[in-house]
């Protein structure tokens, strides 16, 4: 498990990767497994579901230290309240990600209580929004 999220950036500790996972939703899933974080994930009792492995890519992202996160469908295989409430999480800045890192999103569900404003570049590196 350890190893899975520190593919995205080798120096974070123990406690970023638990940060990420709660945020994520895998904390009750992570504490069933016989050796937590040192669980070497495979088969039998520590499949993941589909829904998990989502989240456990999200956690990824969370993790990462890149200044542009790219997260396609990234609730996809969760159930629709839990697909709000993350998609909600994402897009608000300094909720999951800090502000100051560009968070794009391809979804077909946009959460009701979120509108998306429309962003035109009028020329290469002036960017404007409606």
């Amino acid at each position: 498990m350890r190893d899975n999220l520190l593919v995205v950036r080798g120096d974070a500790t123990d406690t970023e990767l638990l940060s990420a996972i709660e945020r994520v939703g895998l904390s009750e899933w992570l504490s069933g497994l016989p050796d937590g974080l040192s669980t070497v994930l495979e088969g039998g009792q520590t499949a993941m579901s589909a829904g998990q492995r989502r989240r456990l890519l999200l956690a990824r992202a969370l993790v990462s230290d890149f200044s542009v996160v790219l997260l396609d469908e990234p609730t996809e295989n969760l159930d629709a309240t839990d697909s709000q409430r993350v998609l909600t999480e994402i897009l608000t800045p300094g909720d999951w990600f800090a502000p100051d890192r560009t968070v794009v999103v391809a979804t077909h569900h946009l959460p009701d209580t979120l509108s998306c404003p429309v962003v035109r570049c009028p020329q290469p590196g002036i960017v404007t929004d409606e």
